[in-house]
């Protein structure tokens, strides 16, 4: 990937990507703070954040992804809202966050632009 293609990436294709990294980063950095704390608490709420990781990594593709990445990309948010509010239900409000998360990159991957730039010719 070059320098050109990474700032030719539209705003709501680079607002998924950074926030789908952040996403995937919250699970690994609180089950990392779990083990040095050797805390069952702490990854309870790691848990509640592991669709992130697979969003994240999906998000490395966006730069040069197809329409098919976009798409499951989308499907695994709408997973991590169901899990998120499962992890509501069960009394954990961390979970809004996560939902709030997903529903936000599932906007921003079914914008007019971020649709036009993965359907581009390569």
């Amino acid at each position: 990937m070059s320098d050109r293609d990474h700032k030719s990436l539209p705003p709501s294709v680079r607002a998924a990507q950074l926030m789908s990294w952040l996403y995937g980063g919250v699970p690994i950095a609180l089950a990392l703070l779990a083990v040095a704390t050797e805390s069952t608490a702490l990854s309870a709420y790691a848990a509640v954040f592991l669709p992130g990781v697979i969003l994240a990594l999906f998000a490395f593709g966006f730069t040069r992804g197809k329409n098919l990445l976009r798409v499951a990309a989308i499907y695994c948010a709408g997973i991590a809202i169901l899990w998120s509010l499962g992890a509501v239900a069960q009394g954990r409000p961390a979970g809004l966050l996560g939902a709030a998360a997903s529903f936000a990159i599932v906007v921003l991957l079914n914008q007019r632009t971020t649709v036009a730039w993965f359907a581009r010719a390569r």
